[in-house]
């Protein structure tokens, strides 16, 4: 298991008993968010652009060196549906970044023309991003194009979680 204290992770193999600090070099940057796609796989993201991958379940990261799509943006969700197929909200933003590619290139899609609170896939090439004024979309094709779903809601919604049973945005 991982977790993050500022800009440091903590890496545990024995469920939580002993935690290990991890070279990042994330030059002080917040990691805030961490997701896990499939078996040992994993990014952290967070302010400062900052995104890094691990291949083997956390014990050592590495800075994922993309294109200048996130260069200068804090990073609010990032979901993967696969090892390399993942998006990313951005705070502040109307846009969902995307990438098939690990992180090596990205493209942004507006999703509802309102600032995105997060976005997650729900499974196969289905995400759902919600955000300000009851933002609340759909996409079938990993975040490629988007429609809305669901009636008006008041409010805006902050994020987006999923278990294999459930979405919910709060």
């Amino acid at each position: 298991g991982v977790v993050s204290v500022g800009n440091r992770i903590l890496y545990t193999g024995d469920a939580g008993v002993q935690w290990t600090p991890v070279a990042t070099g994330s030059g002080g940057a917040g990691l805030f968010n961490f997701e896990f796609s499939g078996g040992t796989t994993g990014y952290a993201a967070g302010d400062h652009s900052q995104l890094l991958r691990t291949t083997d379940g956390g014990e050592s990261w590495s800075a994922v060196v993309g294109d200048d799509a996130l260069r200068g943006q804090a990073v609010n969700s990032i979901s993967c549906g696969t090892q390399s197929s993942c998006v990313v909200s951005l705070v502040g933003s109307a846009s969902i970044l995307r990438t098939e590619d690990g992180g090596k290139n990205w493209t942004a899609t507006v999703a509802g023309g309102r600032r995105i609170g997060g976005a997650a896939f729900v499974g196969g090439a289905r995400v759902i991003a919600v955000g300000e004024s009851g933002l609340l979309v759909l996409s079938e094709d990993a975040g490629a194009s988007w429609r809305a779903i669901g009636g008006s809601v008041d409010g805006a919604f902050r994020g987006v979680s999923v278990s294999s049973k459930l979405a919910a945005a709060v």
